[in-house]
């Protein structure tokens, strides 16, 4: 056999071994010494979760063993990892995510790109279909403890100390519709978890998007880049609950209230975008966003009880808030508000500290008011 033919097999095996597959199937593949950048065709299947892998000083065991979704070993113990689009996103398609069907649960993947993006230095999650349907995972705390802390079991999705992007993919609003831990109305679909602050079982519904901090808000504020930093856009963060004229609290279950009554009132951990009670939280920034029947606040940002430029700032345009059993806004912590373009109805309060019930179907008059200790820019 020539030279020839050695080059013109060994050039065959290369383009063999760099021919798209799915992630599932690249993971079993044996890959030349010669590839360090891979595409696929797909993560479970062909067409969905096409993405690229590169094998560089980044991929390691530590890596595989944390997001096996997105990094695989190959022949030779050679480790490749998610490369992410060239804009610095990934997908949740690219975690193995199906195409949207009622009844399936996609939170997992939504998280798993969460996560990822955060331990790669990556800017963030495209949500790239039109609908997400997302179960709420199960609550693992310890019994007794409480609403807030540092256990963040039971929420949907958690944002860890990282700045962090989740966004419509190309401008399109996605919906991401929250449902309880069996796919049911988060109304009645819930868990039921022991507190020892309240003697007993209440319910857990669980937060929409939490953004979480690691050091009190008592301590010094850590440098900006070692806190969480968030910027939503383009979303529907959906429930099929519907607020009533009940701001009482906690929100009891049935075997607590047999009336019902307990069981659709403020439920505390339930908001739709939730800062970490009493630790430094950096920036938050929504635009173009609903935050739509959630049975506690639509958003809450009691963090970072600082004043001056160093303080967390809070930015909202195109902003609505519709159908919660607590306030539209809970504004306490944030030194900085800026607000172009909000609309909220049917909550219990507009924003605290106002004390005027928005309840039933009003629109918040946001120009009456201008909360001490914090500065407002609002345009309506």
């Amino acid at each position: 056999m020539s030279g020839v033919d050695f080059g013109a097999r060994a050039i065959a095996l290369r383009a063999s071994a760099q021919t798209p597959r799915t992630f599932a199937l690249l993971s079993a593949s044996t890959l030349s010494a010669q590839v360090d950048r891979i595409d696929s065709s797909g993560h479970t299947k062909r067409g969905l979760g096409a993405a690229s892998y590169v094998c560089d000083e980044r991929a390691n065991a530590a890596l595989v063993a944390a997001h096996p979704a997105a990094a695989f070993t190959g022949a030779g113990g050679r480790h490749f990892r998610l490369l992410g689009t060239p804009d610095g996103f990934v997908t949740p398609e690219m975690f193995g995510c199906p195409a949207y069907v009622p009844g399936v649960n996609q939170q997992p993947y939504i998280q798993a790109a969460v996560d990822y993006a955060a331990a790669t230095g990556l800017r963030g999650v495209y949500i790239s279909q039109s609908v997400y349907e997302l179960w709420a995972p199960p609550r693992m705390a310890p019994a007794g403890s409480g609403y807030n802390g540092t256990n963040h079991s039971g929420d949907f999705i958690v944002i860890s100390e990282v700045a962090m992007v989740l966004q419509g993919k190309h401008g399109n609003r996605a919906k991401l519709h929250f449902k309880g831990p069996n796919g049911g109305n988060l109304q009645t679909d819930y868990q039921v978890v022991s507190m020892t602050a309240y003697v007993g079982d209440v319910i857990w519904r669980g937060n929409g998007i939490k953004m979480t901090g690691s050091v009190s808000a008592s301590k010094t504020r850590p440098a900006e880049g070692n806190l969480c930093h968030l910027i939503l856009r383009d979303l529907i963060l959906f429930s099929d609950a519907v607020g009533v004229p009940n701001n009482s609290w906690p929100a009891w279950p049935l075997s607590r209230d047999p009336t019902g009554v307990g069981e659709n009132c403020w439920d505390v951990s339930n908001k739709g975008i939730y800062c970490q009670a009493d630790v430094h939280i950096g920036h938050l920034t929504v635009e173009n966003l609903d935050v739509i029947g959630f049975l506690g606040e639509c958003i809450y940002t009691p963090s970072a009880y600082l004043s001056g430029p160093a303080s967390s700032r809070v930015v909202m345009r195109n902003m609505r808030m519709l159908h919660s059993n607590g306030q539209a806004i809970n504004p306490n912590g944030p030194a900085s508000f800026d607000i172009d373009g909000l609309y909220a109805e049917n909550c219990a309060l507009g924003i605290e500290g106002w004390g005027a019930s928005i309840w039933p179907h009003r629109k918040l008059p946001l120009q009456r008011y201008e909360p001490r200790g914090h500065i407002w820019r609002i345009n309506l």
